[in-house]
């Protein structure tokens, strides 16, 4: 009996302490929580006050889209252009027909004649001072070429086994409006250097102009100064012509070329050029220096990989018209048509 006692006297002294315990801190404001039997009701969203921006109390708050910063100095800007997961923005594609190239642009090339005995042949190493190809930035910029010929025949003359030519020149091209123009004034020295080179440094150069008449039409008029001792200058004259996105009619003399898209990165062109040098020559005694000239006339077919920046190309072209000249005018012949096989790249 004494035990059921002490019971009770501890529970009236717990829920005393417990009601003394409520009633403290609603005082202090804490409210109790609802009974769970009870149902609650989610209410709206309401603003507790106008913002700094002025928006009034009774209307709703409102997203605004985001806008990228102003970056700070020395930081590159923010861009919305895709990204890749590396973080690094995607490449731009590859270049398409209707881009702006110029008349020339930086080109090598490893050439092949077949020849022996009295076939005139010749295996070359060839990058040009050319800058590549689109508009140019700032007042334009000098190049530097390197040419290495290695010459096979004919036994009828005494053509060195090998020539070279060494050049530099400024190049620039710009756009004012509908005409683009590139221009170009260069030095070159082409000699077997076992001789004097003096009449082998040449002056080539060109300035060309291309006047847009339609968006899918191009008029191009200039000079093309060879500095050779067969041909000293030509005319540059026609037309580019893009009846469609896959087809290029560059119908312009002395280079012209035709290009036809087979694919994203495949072409397929059609070409004529004219070929050749001059070089500052040892012949045998009693000749001495001579200045010898190798021309020749060019249709080529390629098929040609496009890539970002650069297209590969792998080409056979026709000879003909094939002259060996001399200033000595001893040993001039005329030379048999040939083919070339030629890996070439363009930039």
């Amino acid at each position: 009996m004494p035990r059921f006692y002490l019971t009770l006297v501890s529970l009236l002294v717990v829920l005393t302490t417990a009601n003394g315990l409520a009633q403290t801190a609603e005082e202090f404001g804490v409210q109790r929580l609802p009974l769970i039997d009870q149902q609650f009701q989610v209410q709206p969203f309401q603003n507790l006050g106008p913002a700094a921006t002025g928006v009034p109390v009774d209307q709703p708050l409102q997203a605004t889209p985001f806008q990228n910063p102003s970056p700070a100095a020395g930081e590159a800007p923010i861009t919305n252009g895709p990204i890749s997961l590396d973080g690094s923005v995607e490449e731009t594609p590859v270049a398409t027909l209707s881009d702006f190239l110029g008349y020339r642009y930086s080109t090598s090339s490893l050439n092949w004649i077949p020849g022996g005995g009295d076939q005139f042949g010749m295996f070359t190493i060839e990058w040009d001072h050319y800058q590549k190809s689109g508009i140019t930035e700032g007042i334009g910029s000098i190049g530097v070429g390197m040419s290495f010929y290695f010459l096979s025949g004919p036994i009828q003359t005494d053509m060195p086994p090998r020539v070279f030519d060494f050049s530099i020149a400024y190049q620039i091209r710009k756009q004012i409006g509908p005409l683009k123009f590139d221009i170009a004034s260069g030095v070159l020295v082409a000699s077997d250097f076992v001789g004097s080179a003096r009449e082998g440094v040449r002056f080539p150069g060109h300035g060309v102009g291309f006047l847009s008449v339609s968006p899918t039409l191009d008029l191009v008029f200039g000079v093309d100064y060879l500095d050779r001792a067969d041909i000293k200058l030509l005319p540059v004259a026609g037309l580019i012509w893009m009846p469609n996105n896959d087809m290029r009619f560059e119908l312009v003399f002395p280079r012209p070329r035709v290009v036809f898209q087979l694919s994203d990165h495949y072409r397929v062109y059609v070409g004529g050029e004219l070929g050749g040098g001059t070089w500052a020559i040892r012949r045998v005694f009693p000749l001495g220096d001579d200045l010898a000239t190798y021309r020749e006339l060019r249709i080529g077919l390629g098929l040609e990989f496009v890539q970002k920046g650069a297209s590969s190309a792998l080409e056979v072209d026709y000879l003909f018209d094939r002259r060996l000249q001399y200033t000595s005018h001893i040993g001039n012949m005329n030379l048999n048509d040939a083919v070339m096989l030629r890996w070439v790249t363009r930039y």
